[in-house]
């Protein structure tokens, strides 16, 4: 699973950081032609935010994988280790669970909307004719939803697996525990009576 969860985020990164890039320049030019007289490319606008939508999904699997989305731990902090991996494991069973409703939900408006067409999107260049339907936007939520169902999957496992580590790692990251602290030794002592750990951290430089 996180082999497979490593080689989908590279590919995602790839496809992702090369929309960003023509969506820029989409917008971009949109921007500079309204200044040329008599010119109008309406189509760069709905196939940039029909990028967006992609990029958004992608990134949010990204973020996902990284454990970067935005967590409140000032409540879960105070509980003791054995209960803030309780909570832990549901919310991930919750997480999950929202993904697949997205999922779900995602795929009947697809469905839904296959035969309706982006106005601007569609494309006559004599050998090849084609329309974009506005279900490859609603698309990007049902795809993206099974990779955050997979990463969360991972997570879970890893979760489980190291039940008894402490859960300090996972609020704050990218940091590590620093050993050579003065107060590593308090750090130390505040796991074993389950208390709230407190202990210099510093940035991780990888």
């Amino acid at each position: 699973m996180k082999k497979l969860n490593e080689v989908i985020a590279k590919i995602e990164f790839v496809i992702g950081s090369s929309l960003l890039i023509i969506t820029v320049l989409l917008v971009f030019g949109s921007a500079m032609i309204r200044f040329v007289p008599n010119a109008s490319v309406a189509w760069n606008v709905d196939l940039a935010q029909l990028m967006f939508v992609w990029i958004s999904m992608i990134g949010a699997d990204l973020a996902l994988k990284k454990r970067s989305h935005m967590g409140v731990a000032i409540v879960t902090t105070f509980f003791p280790l054995i209960i803030q991996k309780i909570l832990a494991v549901f919310s991930y069973i919750i997480c999950m669970a929202f993904c697949g409703f997205i999922f779900y939900y995602g795929l009947q408006v697809a469905r839904e909307n296959w035969l309706r067409s982006y106005q601007t999107l569609h494309f006559d260049w004599g050998f090849l004719k084609f329309t974009v339907s506005y279900a490859w936007a609603y698309a990007a939520i049902c795809i993206f939803a099974i990779f955050m169902i997979l990463t969360l999957i991972e997570q879970l496992f890893d979760q489980i697996k190291d039940w008894n580590a402490p859960e300090l790692n996972r609020y704050i990251s990218p940091v590590v525990v620093d050993p050579e602290a003065e107060d590593f030794d308090t750090f130390e002592q505040d796991l074993k009576e389950d208390a709230s750990p407190t202990i210099s951290v510093k940035e991780a430089t990888t």
